[in-house]
């Protein structure tokens, strides 16, 4: 089984990470093929990796704010596949708002990445934007991996968007991520 982490629901960036989990137990696959469409169908970009990240594509312009986007992951031989997800980026006067809210926790913690992410992710989980408050707990957790604040945190990204995985899953794709 593979299982969407992020972007779910709604999502603050034009050009997200898109993160995934399996289950180890039955997918012993290394290799994926991502894709994501937009409302109408219409494939936006079709990517084989051997990771559990991707990053958006630099050569693609920006996703639309507002804009409904579909994406799945399928191992590569097609044995397993995610649900499709779904997300909308949010309307440019909320992306901004999000914005200014990062620059003033940046100019505050500009000695510490790590309280910054920890302070702007508690502030996305309060907004409600639980998978973008996965992105930054993530990195954290890449630098901190045996933190069990960091690892509640992504957690609670996780309940919060009823995403449940199997607890050798979670730790798998989180040790996984680099």
């Amino acid at each position: 089984e593979i299982s969407s982490i992020s972007p779910r629901n709604t999502t603050i960036s034009k050009r997200p990470d898109f993160y995934w989990a399996v289950d180890r137990n039955l997918v012993q696959e290394q290799e994926f093929i991502i894709s994501l469409s937009d409302s109408n169908g219409k494939e936006i970009f079709r990517e084989e990796i051997a990771s559990f990240e991707f990053r958006f594509p630099e050569n693609l312009p920006d996703l639309l704010p507002e804009k409904i986007y579909t994406w799945i992951v399928t191992t590569s031989d097609e044995e397993f596949a995610s649900e499709e997800t779904y997300f909308k980026v949010l309307p440019e006067d909320r992306i901004d708002e999000f914005t200014s809210m990062y620059r003033n926790l940046r100019k505050k913690y500009i000695a510490s990445e790590n309280t910054l992410f920890i302070s702007y992710g508690t502030y996305l989980i309060e907004q409600k934007m639980y998978s973008d408050a996965f992105v930054y707990f993530n990195e954290i957790q890449k630098k901190t991996p045996d933190s069990r604040y960091i690892h509640q945190m992504l957690a609670i990204t996780h309940l919060k968007q009823k995403l449940f995985l199997p607890y050798n899953q979670e730790i798998t794709i989180l040790s996984k991520l680099k």
